[in-house]
């Protein structure tokens, strides 16, 4: 029985450039589909898949079905094997034919051989679970199938063209950064990132063809000096720091393994932004002293809570500093929070009586951009005066930053692999 634990070889790399290994084969061009999903928490929980070697107990799984356009062997493998200490979600895989059941998770279990390979048929309805190889983590989770024919499935995402190649005799060559003599490269590019942050990288499996080293450039490379314009890794075989609006050209050059065939390498945007506790503290508009918010997230509850203080537009007579304050509760998801505006007023400083009054009128929709900055939407039909409708913006930025690495560490790691 297959046990896709997906050992994956690690190429001990120069300090001087970061390699990844791949895998290819000199035959006739594979289709290369990658599946992909999000484990979040509200997954169900079952007992450890048969042969899974973790031994933590239930933990979640999600399931899918998928077909194939060719009859033949195909090749299954975890494309986050080695990033599961950077926020990738490593996962055991099954395949099932007739259905499965959560009942009876060893029932009608699909044949892998050791090292992932199986024969599927076109025409016929396969069902696959990934299940969190010991339910530690949630995060982002991907699978490659590589075959005689492409996999249909809902969970199917769409991988840059320049992720698959083929090094062949009639490309160019240059010293070799794993310090192997000369060999061949292909580079794609230019190529900008939609978005700033650490993009990460897997090789997904054993290669069986040529292993190539992944070198990402500010400029087209230079083959007398493969050293310059070099991106360099921020985290050991796992990821680039790039920056959206940079041009950037990706090579791949034949590190060892066969000299030519084909090569396929996962790539991952930095996962999406998502509130957590992190973000809790104090917050404040530049242009408006005096005057912020504190905020409060309750993970367990997936609830967030808003302090305001601010002042009146129009202070009533007598009201020496016309404070205004108020309060928000409600749901977050994602990066944004709908929020509940609850006025209150009528009581006396240090005294329970008179008992303070109690409204809610309004609402405050509080999204983030990332650890350091945000922006709040506001709206009311009055504003606790009389006054009349009151709606706007107000951008936010942190008072301090000392829960930053906090939060940055809470969402980090990779997202689905897709359009970059």
């Amino acid at each position: 029985m297959f046990t896709p634990m997906f050992t994956l070889s690690r190429v001990v790399a120069p300090t001087i450039a970061l390699l990844v290994c791949l895998f290819g084969s000199t035959s006739l061009r594979a289709e290369y589909t990658v599946l992909s999903g999000m484990f979040d928490g509200s997954e169900p929980n079952i007992a450890a898949l048969q042969s899974s070697y973790c031994s933590k107990g239930p933990s979640g799984y999600r399931q899918t079905n998928f077909t194939v356009s060719e009859t033949g062997n195909y090749r299954l493998q975890d494309a986050f094997e080695n990033m599961s200490d950077v926020g990738g979600v490593s996962v055991h895989a099954q395949v099932y034919e007739g259905g499965f059941d959560p009942a009876a998770p060893n029932l009608n279990v699909k044949d892998l051989t050791g090292d992932g390979y199986s024969n599927f048929s076109k025409g016929v309805a396969y069902t696959l679970v990934v299940q969190d190889k010991c339910g530690i983590q949630e995060g982002a989770w991907a699978l490659v199938f590589t075959g005689p024919g492409a996999v249909g499935s809902n969970n199917v995402v769409a991988v840059p063209d320049f992720t698959q190649g083929e090094i062949s005799a009639n490309d160019p060559t240059m010293d070799s950064v794993c310090g192997r003599g000369v060999s061949g490269y292909r580079q794609s590019g230019p190529i900008r990132v939609s978005r700033s942050g650490t993009y990460y990288f897997s090789q997904p499996g054993e290669p069986i063809g040529p292993w190539v080293a992944l070198l990402i450039y500010t400029a087209p490379v230079n083959p007398e000096d493969p050293q310059a314009n070099l991106v360099p890794n921020v985290l050991a075989h796992t990821g680039f720091k790039l920056r959206a609006g940079q041009d950037y050209y990706f090579v791949a050059q034949q590190c060892s393994g066969t000299k030519y065939g084909e090569y396929w390498y996962v790539l991952a945007p930095p996962a999406p932004f998502r509130i957590n506790p992190g973000l809790s503290g104090t917050w404040y508009n530049a242009d408006t002293p005096g005057q912020g918010f504190f905020v409060t997230f309750y993970e367990k509850l997936n609830q967030a809570f808003l302090g305001w203080f601010t002042y009146a537009d129009n202070p009533a007579p007598g009201d020496e500093y016309g404070h205004r304050w108020m309060t928000a509760f409600g749901p977050f998801e994602g990066e944004s929070a709908q929020l509940a505006i609850e006025w209150t007023g009528g009581g006396a400083f240090d005294s329970a009586q008179p008992i303070p009054q109690q409204r809610v009128d309004g609402t405050i929709l509080l999204e983030f951009d990332d650890c350091s900055s945000g922006q709040i939407t506001y709206g009311w039909g009055l504003d606790g005066s009389g006054a009349g409708a009151v709606s706007g913006v107000i951008p936010i930025q942190r008072h301090t930053d000392d829960t930053v690495a906090l939060c940055e560490s809470l969402y980090a790691g990779p997202g689905m692999p897709g359009p970059l």
